[in-house]
């Protein structure tokens, strides 16, 4: 009787190893949170590759996070990739319209991009949010970093 008992815990034990990895363990899913910590620090290390990756990874945990929008707009800015930048800006303001630093860094990509009247109306905007401008860096600017 006491090997029978052994035999079923085995086979119970077995199915449980078997059918662990398609039910996640508790606590080890990220959070939008989590990939956003990282993505700043990868985008402060300047390592924009990977921090794009992990902005990405909060978007696709919390479609709704306008900050991870804005941060990945803020990273696609600093490699150059403007388009991608302005898109993820406006995709941050439609989520929420009252998101100073989204419109703030829009502002800053647009007058990249040579686009002053408009980069003028979100950085104004901006500042209606609270947002210090420094008008003097933002007039040397030139070329995107």
């Amino acid at each position: 009787m006491g090997a029978l008992k052994i035999k079923k815990a085995i086979w119970i034990m077995a199915g449980v190893l078997v059918l662990m990895p398609f039910f996640p363990v508790y606590g080890a899913q990220k959070t939008a949170q989590d990939y956003l910590t990282r993505g700043k620090e990868l985008l402060k290390a300047k390592k924009l590759d990977q921090a794009i990756a992990a902005f990405t990874k909060a978007v696709k945990a919390d479609p709704r996070s306008a900050q991870a929008y804005n941060n990945r707009g803020v990273a696609y800015c600093q490699k150059g990739e403007l388009k991608k930048a302005v898109a993820d800006f406006n995709r941050a303001i439609k989520l929420d319209p009252k998101y100073g630093k989204a419109y703030n860094n829009r502002g800053v990509t647009l007058w990249y991009q040579g686009k002053r009247e408009l980069a003028e109306k979100d950085l104004k905007k901006a500042e209606s949010f609270g947002i210090k401008i420094n008008r003097k860096a933002l007039e040397s600017l030139s070329t995107p970093p």
